[in-house]
């Protein structure tokens, strides 16, 4: 029992310690190796890694300075998980650059793959915002909003309970 116990102290410890001193960063460091490696996560379907990229409960997303809303339990591992089973994305960056110490600005296609086989195309521009933990804290895009309606009334209809 004592082993158990001083495991748990000890993660404990590195983990408050490890949080102290990203904490204390001023910035992300490479939010663009972030925001690669987050978009490739979704793309491959890896929900756990995918979840890691988000500031889930601080995160906010808009589409045409409209505040989309965003489910936050669609954000956690489990969403994205449940979120895999019945929805693909790829991603085809036309853009992608650091306009400042937390901010990317991306340019690229989304291709949302749905079970019947229908693929809706939509090209979006962001700008994305990482905190100090290098999570998303805002994704605020441009696009075309009869594509994103296409996507919302596909979701709808396949899974009205969302």
């Amino acid at each position: 029992m004592n082993l158990i116990k001083k495991t748990i102290t000890g993660a404990l410890i590195a983990g408050a310690l490890s949080m102290s001193v990203t904490a204390n960063a001023a910035s992300c460091g490479d939010p663009v190796e972030k925001l690669t490696r987050v978009l490739n996560c979704i793309d491959v379907e890896n929900a756990f890694c995918a979840a890691s990229g988000y500031d889930t409960w601080r995160f906010k997303k808009f589409h045409n300075g409209v505040d989309t809303k965003t489910n936050r339990f669609s954000l956690t591992t489990i969403g994205w998980l449940t979120t895999f089973n019945f929805i693909g994305f790829e991603f085809d960056i036309k853009h992608l650059e650091q306009i400042d110490d937390d901010t990317v600005e991306i340019h690229y296609d989304e291709f949302v793959r749905f079970p019947d086989g229908e693929i809706i195309k939509q090209y979006e521009e962001a700008k994305v915002t990482f905190n100090s933990r290098c999570r998303m804290t805002v994704w605020d895009q441009v696009g075309d909003q009869a594509e994103q309606d296409a996507v919302d009334d596909k979701v709808k209809e396949l899974f009205p309970w969302f």
